[in-house]
């Protein structure tokens, strides 16, 4: 409990493995910077714990790097859990590869872009239950797999919030950049059964260079998903429940309908520069 004065380290080298816990609401730790490098790290903050970095030069969380070009080849475990938990970091937070699991209550939360499989490692998150929140502040974007492999899921209530609607998240890249692949799931990953869904909070859903997937997998009768979705995404309902789009939308992805029901809200909102396909168990429900 206290203040470390320069950064704290957890799995510097290889080979190695560290571990930070905190549990329990008043265990606190602040510093500049939360840093993991090449080796394997274990990060459990929990029931009402809080992990500051202070905002200033260096400030942020690095995990797996020294920023989001830079993977040195580490993993890092992170559970963030329980009401009042949480991550805040003064600067980025980059995870380059891990596992990220925020749930119960908890917050990950950055003053600048959040930074999820960045580069050439594995990266799967998930955000679930009421109250637990994603977020990046100010103007900030969230990113997904720019060069990497990230898999983000967002479930039964969880939300994800990029600059409070004012940011995008971006999967793969953006703006024609990116080599990876990144999947945003709206209730549960692709291949499980359907889950209740969270919620994302965002200018835009937007696909870039590489391979950038949207599923909606969820079993919520009525579900609006009201962020556009731009670029290059492609879209999949593949869960039995219901998804509204309620805004237009412009990707350039393909839209696969094979479960459940895709709606539209409103005259064009599906995207038309988009092939649909619909498959035996799926409905898709123009305006």
């Amino acid at each position: 409990v206290g203040t470390v004065v320069g950064r704290v380290l957890d799995g510097s080298t290889p080979n190695t493995t560290g571990t930070l816990a905190l549990q329990g609401t008043g265990t606190t730790l602040s510093t500049n910077s939360l840093r993991t490098l090449s080796g394997q790290s274990s990060i459990r903050v929990l029931d009402g714990a809080v992990v500051t970095t202070v905002t200033g030069p260096g400030s942020g969380v690095y995990l797996g790097g020294s920023g989001p070009t830079a993977y040195s080849g580490g993993s890092a475990d992170v559970v963030v859990s329980g009401a009042g938990s949480a991550i805040l970091s003064g600067g980025q937070y980059v995870q380059q590869a891990g596992n990220l699991e925020i749930s119960g209550g908890g917050t990950v939360q950055s003053t600048a872009v959040i930074y999820l499989g960045a580069q050439t490692g594995i990266f799967t998150g998930v955000v679930t239950g009421a109250g637990s929140t994603l977020a990046s502040t100010g103007s900030q974007v969230i990113a997904l797999g720019a060069n990497g492999t990230a898999t983000l899921t967002v479930a039964d209530g969880g939300t994800i919030s990029s600059a409070s609607g004012n940011g995008q998240v971006n999967l793969a890249g953006a703006n024609g950049t990116g080599t990876g692949s990144a999947t945003l799931n709206i209730g549960a990953r692709g291949g499980d059964a359907p889950a209740a869904p969270g919620m994302g909070i965002a200018s835009a859903v937007h696909g870039g260079g590489g391979t950038a997937v949207l599923n909606f997998n969820h079993n919520a009768s009525a579900y609006d998903f009201a962020v556009p979705i731009t670029g290059t995404t492609n879209v999949n309902q593949i869960g039995s429940g219901t998804t509204t789009l309620t805004v237009a939308n412009t990707y350039t992805g393909a839209t696969g309908v094979t479960a459940g029901t895709l709606r539209a809200g409103a005259a064009d909102v599906l995207s038309a520069a988009s092939a649909h396909t619909v498959g035996a168990g799926g409905m898709l429900d123009l305006a």
